[in-house]
């Protein structure tokens, strides 16, 4: 039997520090042989504090850039006791259908027996036709799942998961994370052309309809 491999899996941390996450994620680092983040690192700080540990593994995410960008692949394809794992931050792959088919075909032609993700903040933890869908969730927004979340992913010679929900997370999601997230989504499913137009009208909706909340609570 092979030696068990503990791993923590976060995605969507959306801060600038590590300081900055849920103290019950910085606790669970401490017994972890690796850390693998799958992007969307909200800061190159953050990054930066995580590489210190030496246990991390990370692709990076649609909303990262500078040194991020520069040093992490988009997708990559792991090895741990033998099972392969796919990582890939999702963005690009979301349709009004489900996004797992398209992270599929992102690995077209790898054997895999996991693929892990992030992009949605909505935890997934199911086996489909011999492949694991393992997406933790986001540490750091609520939005649109009801808590903040991480992944543990225990790797012998088999894996067995678990999605640990969060009661200490410091970021909920605000007025203005809902509004970009509102309309990040729904754009990529449009054509280049109309994606920009596409994306202020959608925000200055979702803030208008924001203000209308706000409104009628005070007025109530």
């Amino acid at each position: 039997m092979n030696q068990p491999v503990k791993i923590i899996v976060i995605a969507d941390t959306h801060v600038k520090s590590a300081r900055e996450l849920p103290s019950s994620v910085s606790k669970a680092f401490e017994g972890a042989d690796m850390i693998i983040h799958l992007g969307d690192f909200g800061g190159a700080g953050t990054y930066r504090d995580l590489k210190k540990t030496g246990r991390l593994t990370a692709v990076c995410g649609n909303h990262d850039g500078g040194i991020v960008r520069k040093s992490l692949k988009e997708k990559d394809i792991i090895e741990v006791n033998g099972k392969r794992l796919a990582l890939i931050h999702g963005s690009g792959c979301y349709t009004p259908f489900g996004i797992r088919s398209k992270l599929m075909k992102r690995f077209k032609g790898d054997r895999l027996d996991a693929v892990l993700f992030g992009h949605m903040h909505v935890a997934d933890n199911e086996e489909i036709d011999g492949v694991l869908f393992f997406n933790p969730g986001s540490t750091a927004n609520k939005f649109p799942s009801p808590r903040a979340s991480y992944g543990v992913m225990t790797i012998d010679d088999s894996i067995h998961t678990e999605i640990r929900y969060l009661d200490d997370s410091a970021h909920p999601a605000t007025r203005h994370f809902l509004r970009e997230y509102i309309a990040s989504h729904f754009v990529e499913l449009l054509p280049p052309r109309k994606k920009d137009v596409v994306r202020r009208a959608l925000i200055s909706v979702a803030f208008a309809i924001n203000f209308s909340l706000m409104t009628a609570v005070f007025i109530a």
